[in-house]
């Protein structure tokens, strides 16, 4: 499929010639292809010519000695005379013209004896010599070697043929003795036109397969660079900040697998926008609440403090009321900057909690204590129970941030929480999908619970819930709550229905 997809992409002229990579991948091909055909062709053509030729003087060399022996058989049998005397040469002359077409080649004979040289009695060849013995030397070579009973094949005749040709020696043997020599010339012109032939197939073999192998290299270049391309085009996007762009490249190779990492570089990147608007937001709705927090106080205490320094206000009664004032907005505000500094530190990784040894039963009791003033204004009972022995709940935290971790907790419980009701802590162990044991803890209220929409946000910074048992609160002691459960890393959860109870869960890292 993606060939074609390629072959539609160089229809459609999509192709970049500028683009390096494609122009060097194609002229990479394509001198690797054209090299890879001069080397191949130019071996394939020197090993065909030379088992052409080889062929070709095995069949005449063959043919040759076919020709020997039916001289020997026609000429020794049926005439029962040798190659003297003249009244042999008319009947040998008569059967040349058989011996030629049975050959298939221009034949010579040259007895041994007289070293005369027989042939067709029309032959038209020209300056024919009588006798071997003035042929030239190369070919008296061949001839003498042939007397010697060896087949050998040469080129020396050709000054006395009508073209060139390849001649081969035969002896011709009666009673195991040479007696003549039977000399083959088969025409080089068919020899050279197979070749030429051959040559020529091998020629156009080469152009087919290098235009196959073009359109191929153009192809495969296309494979590497239209996805490279894409690639570079959604860089290019997630450059000017379009974090949803994806190259849409779905291939099993590098290329591939660069493409998924750009995805996922893009998916990533998406979020990290999302969340430095929303972190910004926050940043934003922090400033405003800060703001609105410390300004409210720092209003009533400079309203407070200019009304007594004029001596607007002079009766006893509203002076002292108004001393009150100011102190319960200073402590209000003293409250609100701690709360900031602690939920500072704790958001700081560098900010270090000691650790140690600590009985989570101890510190619950502990912070049930401290609450206890607050929960009796409501007639509120808080209850610690344990399911097991109070010392076998040992964990490593910070005695301090824990305590106050509970604390913030059973705060909100008590706020949130119908008069005459109790709060339930109960501690408790579980096993992990791991199979790992731990400790858990739940502290349970009945009250007016948390609405759906708010349950998802209770733990974000200045998150206050509506309603008029929370017109005191700033909206800071469940984040502080939560980076402290982070910091020791304790799983914290909440579950809610509206109007009936609400419970807060804790799992302990033992």
């Amino acid at each position: 499929m993606n060939i074609f997809k390629n072959i539609n992409y160089i229809k459609t002229g999509k192709i970049n010639f500028k683009n390096r990579i494609f122009l060097k991948l194609v002229f990479y091909f394509g001198i690797s292809l054209f090299l890879f055909s001069v080397v191949t062709g130019s071996v394939f053509a020197s090993m065909y010519v030379r088992n052409t030729v080889s062929l070709n003087k095995k069949n005449l060399e063959a043919r040759a000695i076919k020709v020997s022996e039916i001289i020997s058989n026609l000429w020794y049998n049926e005439q029962k005379r040798n190659f003297e005397g003249h009244n042999s040469e008319k009947p040998h002359r008569r059967n040349m013209r058989m011996i030629e077409d049975i050959a298939m080649a221009k034949v010579w004979i040259i007895e041994k004896e007289s070293g005369s040289i027989i042939q067709e009695k029309d032959n038209s060849e020209r300056n024919i010599p009588e006798t071997y013995m003035i042929l030239p030397q190369n070919a008296e070579k061949a001839v003498n070697a042939a007397f010697k009973g060896t087949v050998n094949t040469t080129e020396n005749f050709n000054e006395f043929l009508d073209r060139r040709a390849l001649t081969t020696a035969a002896p011709i043997f009666k009673n195991g003795e040479v007696i003549g020599v039977a000399l083959l010339h088969s025409p080089v012109e068919n020899l050279s036109s197979a070749l030429n032939n051959g040559i020529y197939t091998l020629i156009i073999s080469i152009f087919v397969a290098l235009t196959l192998a073009s359109i191929s290299a153009i192809v495969l270049s296309l494979s590497f660079t239209k996805p490279l391309n894409k690639i570079k085009n959604t860089a290019l996007l997630l450059a000017e900040g379009n974090y949803e762009a994806q190259t849409d490249v779905k291939q099993n190779d590098e290329i591939g697998n660069l493409a998924q990492t750009i995805d996922k570089l893009a998916i990533q990147l998406f979020k990290s926008s999302k969340e430095s608007e929303h972190f910004e937001k926050m940043r934003q709705d922090f400033i405003i609440n800060v703001s609105h927090e410390l300004r409210t106080p720092v209003t009533v205490i400079r309203g407070s403090t200019e009304a007594l320094c004029d001596n607007i206000i002079t009766e006893p009664e509203k002076i002292s009321e108004y001393h009150h004032q100011i102190l319960s907005e200073s402590i209000h505000l003293q409250k609100l900057i701690n709360d900031l500094i602690d939920l500072s530190k704790l958001q700081n990784t560098d900010f270090s909690i000691e650790k140690s040894p600590l009985s989570l039963y101890e510190i619950a009791n502990d912070a049930t204590r401290s609450m206890k003033q607050p929960a009796r204004i409501r007639n509120i009972d808080i209850t610690v129970t344990c399911n097991e022995n109070p010392d076998d709940y040992i964990f490593e935290g910070d005695y301090f941030r824990i305590r106050q971790m509970i604390i913030i907790i059973l705060d909100n419980a008590i706020k949130f929480s119908y008069e005459n009701t109790p709060i339930k802590i109960n501690i408790g162990k579980t096993v992990s999908e791991n199979g790992i044991k731990e400790i858990k803890m739940d502290i349970s209220n009945k009250g007016s619970g948390i609405a759906d929409k708010d349950i998802n946000n209770i733990f974000e910074r200045f998150h206050k819930s509506e309603g008029e048992n929370n017109e005191s609160g700033m909206g800071l002691g469940l984040a502080i709550a939560k980076q402290i459960a982070i910091r020791h890393d304790i799983e914290i959860s909440v579950s809610s229905i509206p109007g009936q109870e609400t419970v807060f869960s804790f799992i302990f890292p033992v």
